[in-house]
C-alpha cells in the first residue's frame, strides 16, 4: 500500500483512470484565472481518459482513432496558436517549482502546460495549461523547459548492482534459458570482475549503476538488491521496504527458480496480494525458449501465484495458453526485449500478450545482456515493433511501459507514473519535437534528458536548466558534449559514505576493478581483451547501442522479399505473413496465427475474455480437462495414459531431431519425443562417475541415428534398454541432445552393433562428422599421430591417422597411447566438445590393440 490509500492491484485497477480525471482537472483553482474562466481548461480536457479506454472529445463523442493519430490530434494546438506562449525563468524564493514544457501525464498531452510542485510536500499541486493562480505557486521558481515534461521514467526490471559490467561476449553462443548461459563456461569467467570487488565495492557498484539509469531519465527501479543506506536517495528503490518514501509499500521479488518456492511461502505471497499487505510479486520466470521455460508457468499456477499483482519478469517460454491464463487472473508482463534477443536470439511472444489484454511493462534488465538506458529499452521495443510485428505498438504504449502502466504492475498508481495532482514529484523532462512528444520520449539518450526530479529535488540535468535547483553537493558532468549537473553526493560526512561524488564512484570503481585485473592469473597486458570483464562500463553512449534483432538456428530473422516478417516462413504459407510467427501457432483453427490473431481463442469476430475455469474453451472444465492446453471436447486419448492426444508430444525418430533436412526436424527449443530407442552409453563425468543422462540410437542405427539424452542426473538405465525419451531438442555448446529429458525405461534389450567407420570421414570437419555425432561407432585398424593435440595443455586426448580424436570422458586408456601406436579396433559414441568432434570410448571392451 501507498500513504495508506493503496489496496490490491485488482481494486485499484477498475477505479484509477475516473480517479484520476477527476483529480487532475476538478482541483480547485488547478488552472488558475484561466481554469476558472471555463476558457482553455477545455482545449485540455479534450483527451481526458474516462476510464473507458477512449477518451472524450470535446462534443461528447468518443475518439476511436489509430492510437498513433490520436497522438498528433493531442500535440496540436486546439486554438490555432502559432506556438507555445512567451515564457521568461525565474528564481523565486518559495517552495513551490513550476516547469513549462509539452506536459504528457502521460495519457494526456498539454501542448503548452504546466507542472506544479510543491517542493516542501515532494507532491505536484497543479497540472493544467496555468498553474500561476494557486498558493503553492507564489513567489516559486519557473523553469522554461522547452520541452517534454513527463513522469520520472520507472525501471520495471534491472540488476542494478551489474551495472559496472560491459556486454558479455559470447558471440554467436546463444542459449535455451538463463540456466543454459549461467552455467556456461565463459560466462562463469566473465563474472570473475563482479566476484573480485562485489565484496567490498558494493555500495559504489549500486550507486554506479543507478546512475547510469538516472542519466536516461529513470527515477525508480525495481532489482536494486535491497540498496545499502548508503546509496540513498538518488534513484526511488522498489526492493526496499517503503520503497523509500511511499511508505506502507512492499514488493516481493524471486529471482531465483520458482520450482524453489514452498507452498507455505506461496501461500503467504498470494494472501499479501490479497489483503494488500504485498503490492506487487515480480518473479523471473520462463526467461528461455525451450519446454522446461515454459513449465514454468504451470509452477507457478500449482502454487496459487498467477494471481491479480504478480507480474512476471520476461515469461519468455510462453504460448498462447499462459498468456490466455494470465489475462483471465489479472497477472501482467515486464518485458526485456534487448537482453532477450542477445541470449537466446527470440523475445516474449508480446504480440499474443497484447491480444489477450496482458499489462506491459519494459526493464533494460542489466548491462551484460540488456539496454543502458530506460528509453534505450523503449528504441529495442520500438524497432522489434517496426520490424516484426507490424508497427503495431503505439508510442503512447511504449511510455507507458515505463510510466503509468509500469507503475500499476508495481502497485504503485497512487503515488507514481502520472502527473496529477496529490502525486509524487518524479519527474523528467526530455528535448525534442514538442510537436511529437511520446517519439521525444522513446527517442531521449542522457544527452536529451534535460531534467530529472525525485519528490522535487534535483538529481540531474543541463546546467542551465538545474542551476536554481542545485546544492553545493551536484557536481558538472560532460555528457556527448552537453553540460550537465548531475547530484549523487548529499553530505560531507563519511557515514555510509553520503559525502561521495560520481566522479570519485568512478575513480574508485575503476582503481578496483584494475587491481582485481592485475591479479588474474590471465591477465596479459598486451591483449587486454583477455580480460575484457574488468573494464568499466561507460556511463552512458554517444553512439548507437546494438540493434535488436531476431535470429538463432534456422530461423534467421531478416525480413526480405517474401518473407516480410523474417521468421523464415514464406509469406505463401505464412499464418502471420506481417508478424514473426516462426511456430505457426493456431490454437483456435481459424487459420489466424496466433500472432496476429485478435482473438486467438475464438474463431468469431468478438474476443470473449478467457475463461479462467475452462481456458481452451473446449466445454471441459480444466480441473477435469486431459488437455487443457488445446481444445479436445471429445478427450480423445489413444493411449490411455491420461494426456489427452491433443497435448501429446509428437513422437519421431531420432533421424527427424538430428537430420535438419527432414520435413519434419524440429526447431531448437521445440519438445520432442522419441519411442522404443536403444540406450548405447551412460553419460558419467568427473572421478566419482558422475551420471548426467544417457546416450540413445534408434535400432536400425546409421547416419544421424544417435543422441545424448541429458537428464542432469541419473536416468537409471543401462546399456541395452530400450526407452521414450523425451524433452527439448537442444544444443549445448553445439553438441546435440534431448535437453531436460524424461527416460523411461521399457524393458530390457540388446545394444546394437557399433558402425564401422573410417576416421577421415567422422573427424572434425570431416563430411559425415555431424551425421555420426551420437552415434555407436567402431574405427579399426588405426594409428596414434598426435599423443597431445592440446599441448602444451593435456586433457587426456590422442589423435587418431590424422583426423579423428579420442577423448577420455567416459574411459581413460591408460597408459596413454604414445605416437606409432596402433589399434585393431576402437568402439565408443561420436561426441562433440570444444570444437572437435571425438570418440568417445565407454569401457576397457571398447578397446582392442
Amino acid at each position: 500500500m501507498i500513504n495508506g490509500t493503496g489496496s490490491a492491484f485488482q481494486a485499484r485497477t477498475a477505479l484509477l483512470p475516473a480517479m484520476l480525471a477527476v483529480a487532475l482537472f476538478s482541483q480547485p483553482g488547478c488552472g488558475g484565472s484561466r481554469g476558472a474562466n471555463g476558457g482553455e481548461a477545455g482545449d485540455v480536457e479534450r483527451d481526458v481518459d474516462t476510464g473507458d479506454g477512449d477518451a472524450v472529445e470535446p462534443d461528447g463523442e468518443a475518439d476511436n482513432d489509430d492510437p498513433e493519430a490520436g497522438d498528433a490530434d493531442a500535440d496540436a494546438d486546439a486554438d490555432g496558436d502559432a506556438g507555445p506562449r512567451p515564457c521568461l525563468p525565474v528564481a523565486g524564493a518559495g517552495a513551490g517549482l513550476t516547469l513549462r514544457g509539452t506536459v504528457v501525464t502521460p495519457e494526456t498531452v498539454i501542448p503548452d502546460g504546466e507542472v506544479l510542485i510543491d517542493r516542501a510536500a515532494g507532491l505536484i499541486a497543479c497540472v493544467a495549461e496555468d498553474c500561476s493562480g494557486r498558493p503553492e505557486a507564489v513567489d516559486g521558481t519557473l523553469i522554461c523547459t522547452d520541452g517534454v515534461v513527463l513522469p520520472g521514467l520507472i525501471n520495471a526490471h534491472d540488476h542494478i548492482h551489474y551495472g559496472t559490467m560491459p556486454r558479455w561476449r559470447h558471440g554467436t553462443r546463444l542459449f535455451l534459458n538463463r540456466y543454459d548461459w549461467q552455467s556456461n563456461a565463459g560466462y562463469i569467467a566473465f563474472m570473475r570482475a563482479y566476484r573480485a570487488i562485489s565484496g567490498t565495492h558494493l555500495c559504489e557498484m549500486t550507486k554506479y549503476g543507478e546512475a547510469r539509469m538516472l542519466l536516461g531519465g529513470a527515477t525508480a527501479v525495481q532489482g536494486s538488491a535491497g540498496a545499502a543506506a548508503c546509496v540513498a536517495p538518488i534513484l526511488r528503490n522498489l526492493d526496499v521496504n517503503g520503497a523509500e518514501g511511499l511508505d506502507p509499500y512492499e514488493l516481493r521479488e524471486r529471482v531465483s527458480r520458482i520450482s524453489g518456492l514452498g507452498a507455505s511461502g506461496a501461500a503467504a505471497i498470494a494472501a499479501g496480494l490479497a489483503d494488500g499487505s504485498i503490492d506487487a510479486f515480480v518473479p523471473h520466470l520462463a526467461e528461455g525458449i525451450d519446454e522446461s521455460s515454459r513449465a514454468e508457468f504451470d509452477t507457478l499456477r500449482n502454487l496459487g501465484l498467477l494471481v491479480a499483482g504478480t507480474g512476471i519478469i520476461h515469461g519468455t517460454g510462453g504460448g498462447t495458453i499462459e498468456f490466455a491464463r494470465m489475462a483471465a487472473h489479472g497477472a501482467a508482463l515486464i518485458w526485456s526485449p534487448r537482453s532477450n534477443v542477445d541470449l537466446y536470439g527470440l523475445t516474449t511472444n508480446v504480440p499474443v500478450a497484447r491480444a489477450f489484454g496482458v499489462p506491459l511493462a519494459i526493464g533494460p534488465d542489466w548491462t551484460p545482456s540488456g539496454s543502458w538506458s530506460v528509453p534505450e529499452e523503449m528504441r529495442c521495443v520500438d524497432e522489434i515493433d517496426s520490424t516484426y510485428y507490424a508497427d503495431s505498438i503505439p508510442d503512447r504504449e511504449i511510455v507507458e511501459a515505463a510510466t503509468s502502466t509500469a507503475a500499476r504492475i508495481l502497485g504503485l498508481e497512487a503515488a507514481l507514473g502520472r502527473l496529477a495532482p496529490g502525486m509524487r514529484a518524479d519527474v523528467t523532462v526530455v528535448a525534442g519535437d514538442r510537436a511529437a512528444p511520446y517519439r521525444s520520449v522513446i527517442d531521449a539518450s542522457p544527452r536529451h534528458v534535460r531534467l530529472v526530479l525525485r519528490d522535487g529535488a534535483l538529481l540531474y540535468g543541463d546546467a542551465d536548466l538545474a542551476a536554481p535547483l542545485a546544492t553545493p553537493f551536484c557536481e558538472p558532468l560532460d555528457v556527448c558534449g552537453a553540460a550537465k549537473t548531475v547530484c549523487i553526493k548529499t553530505s560531507d560526512a563519511p557515514a555510509d559514505r553520503l559525502n561521495q561524488t560520481l566522479a570519485g564512484v568512478t575513480a574508485s570503481l575503476r582503481a578496483a576493478l584494475d587491481a582485481a585485473r592485475a591479479s588474474d592469473p590471465d591477465w596479459n597486458p598486451s591483449n587486454p581483451a583477455a580480460t575484457y570483464q574488468y573494464e568499466l562500463a561507460p556511463l552512458f553512449f554517444c553512439g548507437d547501442p546494438p540493434p535488436c534483432r531476431f535470429g538463432r538456428g534456422d530461423i534467421f530473422g531478416v525480413p526480405g522479399p517474401g518473407d516480410a516478417d523474417g521468421d523464415d516462413v514464406p509469406d505463401a504459407r505464412d499464418k502471420c505473413p506481417t508478424v514473426f510467427d516462426p511456430f505457426q501457432g493456431d490454437l483456435d483453427g481459424d487459420t489466424a496465427g496466433d500472432a496476429c490473431d485478435p482473438c486467438p481463442l475464438d474463431p468469431v469476430p468478438s474476443c470473449p475474455p478467457p475463461d479462467p475455469a475452462d481456458i481452451d474453451r473446449d466445454g471441459v472444465p480444466d480441473a477435469g480437462d486431459n488437455c487443457p492446453a488445446a481444445p479436445n471436447a471429445g478427450q480423445e486419448d489413444s493411449d490411455a495414459d491420461g494426456i489427452g492426444d491433443a497435448c501429446e508430444t509428437p513422437a519421431l525418430t531420432i533421424y527427424d531431431i538430428q537430420d535438419p533436412s527432414r520435413p519434419l526436424h524440429p526447431p531448437e527449443g521445440a519438445p520432442v519425443a522419441v519411442r522404443g530407442v536403444v540406450v548405447t552409453a551412460i553419460h558419467a563425468t568427473g572421478a566419482a562417475g558422475t551420471i548426467r543422462g544417457c546416450w540413445v540410437q534408434e535400432p536400425g542405427g546409421g547416419p544421424y541415428s544417435g543422441i545424448l539424452a541429458f537428464v542432469g542426473s541419473d536416468p537409471g538405465v543401462s546399456i541395452g534398454d530400450v526407452v521414450d525419451v523425451s524433452g527439448v531438442r537442444g544444443e549445448y555448446f553445439d553438441a546435440s541432445q534431448i535437453g531436460s529429458a524424461v527416460v523411461m525405461r521399457i524393458g530390457p534389450g540388446a545394444p546394437p552393433a557399433p558402425e564401422t567407420v573410417l576416421p577421415s570421414d567422422v573427424g572434425t570437419g570431416r563430411v559425415m562428422a555431424e551425421a555420426y555425432e551420437g552415434v555407436l561407432v567402431a574405427v579399426e585398424n588405426v594409428t596414434v599421430t598426435n599423443a597431445n593435440p592440446d599441448a602444451p595443455s593435456s586433457y587426456n586426448e590422442f589423435l587418431l591417422d590424422g583426423a579423428l580424436r579420442v577423448d577420455d570422458l567416459l574411459y581413460l586408456i591408460a597408459p596413454p597411447p604414445a605416437v606409432g601406436t596402433t589399434f585393431r579396433r576402437l568402439a565408443g559414441v561420436m561426441h562433440y566438445s570444444f570444437g572437435n568432434h571425438k570418440l568417445l570410448p565407454r569401457s576397457a571392451s571398447d578397446v582392442e590393440r
